[in-house]
């Protein structure tokens, strides 16, 4: 059940924000499948999955970050999403071009399935498109120069570029080393770019810390919302609102499919229905 409910409001539900259409389709075929299984054993297995359903549904009830499973109340946090949106307000200049987003695996992968999703995966390409999102992640010299030359050659000044920088430990190896590999080379051509990076991490991690003594700009995390269920924080809404895609609305998505998620009629549940079929 808990699986499910990752799978339903992680990546099904989000990427239709809120498309009542698209959910109720695929409840019928999971209501389809249900007919296969006897009603006991369906009732059986909802027995067996209401103690913790309960459980889940108090914490969300309570809207705190302190239980393993609090990354179910992210969409919920208003005032993250009201500090991501001054944030982005602040450098949606008209002649952005492109935001690098620096991180690894939980840190860039929610933020590049949607961004990917719902603009294409050759939307670095389009010339047409603007602001776009690069995103740098292992660590690749190659990758790093392609960058670093396309900022070169593209961004006339240091106000069409924004480096993301995102580790919520502070003390990701390789996300900390590109950075500095990105910032120093973009720091000959452009001067002092500290007002250009955003650095998104736990507060009081060491990189939340050296970056207010370096004049970053700063989001933090929740230390209980681990880096895989980070998206719908300021990992994902910063870069993806940034770049003009509808965060409220996704929110509202996963909010919509948590409340489907924690229904007590297992029929009636796409995260209890799915268990029970698997």
């Amino acid at each position: 059940y808990g699986d499910s409910i990752v799978v339903f409001f992680f990546f099904f539900f989000p990427f239709f924000f809120n498309d009542t259409a698209t959910t109720e389709i695929y409840t019928l075929s999971l209501h389809d499948a249900l007919p296969i299984l006897e009603e006991e054993e369906i009732l059986s297995s909802a027995r067996g999955l209401e103690e913790y359903r309960a459980y889940v549904e108090q914490i969300v009830e309570r809207g705190d970050f302190l239980a393993p499973e609090a990354s179910l109340n992210v969409p919920s946090d208003s005032l993250t999403l009201q500090l991501v949106e001054s944030t982005i307000e602040k450098y949606n200049e008209k002649n952005l071009k492109y935001i690098v987003v620096v991180g690894i695996g939980g840190s860039n992968l929610g933020t590049m399935a949607i961004y990917q999703s719902l603009l294409g995966t050759f939307n670095v390409f389009r010339k047409d498109y603007v602001p776009k999102i690069l995103f740098l992640d292992t660590v690749s010299e190659e990758k790093i120069r392609a960058i670093v030359d396309v900022l070169e050659s593209e961004a006339q000044d240091d106000q069409e570029f924004v480096i993301n920088l995102i580790s919520k430990s502070g003390n990701t190896t390789e996300s900390i080393v590109n950075f500095e590999l990105l910032y120093k080379e973009l720091s000959k051509k452009f001067g002092n770019i500290s007002e250009r990076v955003v650095v998104t991490t736990n507060e009081g991690s060491p990189l939340w810390h050296q970056a207010e003594a370096n004049g970053f700009n700063r989001l933090p995390t929740k230390k209980s919302v681990g880096g895989r269920f980070s998206v719908f924080s300021a990992v994902g809404l910063f870069p993806l609102g940034l770049v003009g895609l509808p965060i409220r609305e996704l929110l509202e998505g996963a909010r919509t499919m948590r409340e489907k998620c924690l229904n007590a009629n297992a029929k009636d549940n796409p995260a209890i229905a799915s268990a029970i079929i698997l």
